[in-house]
C-alpha cells in the first residue's frame, strides 16, 4: 500500500499534537535502536521498541523478551506482536489496550517490544494505515518511542515513521563514503517525501579511534548534524544474534556515550 505526500503530511501534524512522547527513528541499524532503547529504559524512561523493518528484524535477538509474553491467548502464540496488533486493526478492533495487552514484555521493567521474526505469509496484515494507528497510539503511552526502520528508502513503513518522527538517527560507520550515501538519501527523502533534514542526526557507530573520522570532519561533512560515537566493542561482535543478549554485558564507556547522546535528544 502506497502512502501519499499528502497522507504524510496530515500525520506529521497530528503526530505534534497530544503527544506524551518522542518518536525516534533508527535507519537501517537494529543494534543501535535496542542498545539506546535499553538504554533509555534503565534510566528511568517508559520506552517502546518498535522493529519496522519486515525482512530484516533483529530486535528479537537483541533483546531480552519475557518468555511468559504479553498475551495469554493461545491462539495468538504463533504470531509475533506487530502481527497480532495488525490484526486487531485489520478486525476494527485495535485501541487504547491493544499495545499494553500484546507487545512484549523485556528483562527491562521500563521497555516493551513490537518485534518478531516476521513471516511473508503475514505482510497482508501490515498496512501502512494499520503502522499509522501503531504509531500514534505509542507516544500517547510511552515517553519514548524507538521505531528501528529499513535502510531501504522506497520503503513505506520507513517513510510513515520518518513523518512522525521527532528525530531521525542515522548510526554509520564514520568515513566520507558513508556519509556522502546517506546524506543523498536524505536529499532525495525531503525532495519526494518531504522528510525535514532538521531531524537529522548522526552517529559514528561502532566508532574506532585509530580507523575512522574525527568529530571536527564528521560535523562537516554533515552539515553540522554529528551527535557523537558509540565505540566498536569485541563483546558487542561477539554477542551479537546468540542466546546472551549484549545489552546485559555492555560496558559501561558505552553507556556513557549514549547516556550523552540522549541528552542531546532531550527526552
Amino acid at each position: 500500500e502506497v502512502i501519499s505526500v499528502t497522507e504524510l503530511t496530515q500525520a506529521s501534524k497530528k503526530a505534534s499534537v497530544n503527544s506524551k512522547g518522542k518518536v525516534i527513528c533508527v535507519w537501517g541499524n537494529p543494534l543501535f535502536a535496542s542498545e539506546l532503547a535499553y538504554c533509555l529504559a534503565v534510566s528511568g524512561t517508559e520506552t517502546l521498541l518498535i522493529d519496522a523493518d519486515l525482512l530484516a528484524p533483529g530486535a528479537d535477538r537483541l533483546i531480552k523478551l519475557s518468555k511468559s509474553g504479553a498475551s495469554s491467548d493461545s491462539s495468538l502464540a504463533s504470531r509475533c506482536s506487530l502481527g497480532n496488533l495488525m490484526n486487531e486493526f485489520s478486525q476494527g478492533v485495535f485501541g487504547t489496550d491493544s499495545i499494553d495487552r500484546l507487545s512484549d514484555k523485556t528483562g527491562v521493567k521500563k521497555l516493551r517490544c513490537i518485534c518478531g521474526d516476521y513471516r511473508t505469509e503475514d505482510y497482508d496484515h501490515y498496512s501502512t494505515d494499520g503502522m499509522a494507528a501503531i504509531i500514534r497510539y505509542s507516544y500517547s503511552l510511552f515517553d519514548a518511542v524507538i521505531i528501528a526502520c529499513s535502510k531501504f528508502i522506497y520503503d513505506e513503513f520507513s517513510c510513515l515513521s520518518f513523518i512522525y518522527s521527532n528525530h531521525i538517527l542515522i548510526p554509520i560507520t564514520a568515513n566520507y563514503l558513508s556519509f556522502r550515501e546517506y546524506m543523498k538519501y536524505i536529499d532525495f527523502l525531503s525532495a519526494r517525501k518531504q522528510i525535514s533534514k532538521e531531524k537529522v542526526m548522526f552517529i559514528g557507530f561502532e566508532h574506532r579511534n585509530d580507523e575512522d573520522l574525527g568529530t571536527g570532519t564528521c560535523q562537516e561533512l554533515c552539515c553540522g548534524r554529528f551527535a557523537g560515537t558509540v565505540s566498536f566493542s569485541s563483546r558487542r561482535r561477539m554477542l551479537t544474534g546468540s542466546s546472551k543478549i549484549y545489552t546485559e554485558y555492555m560496558e559501561p564507556k558505552i553507556k556513557r556515550q549514549y547516556n550523552s547522546i540522549i541528552r542531546k535528544l532531550k527526552i
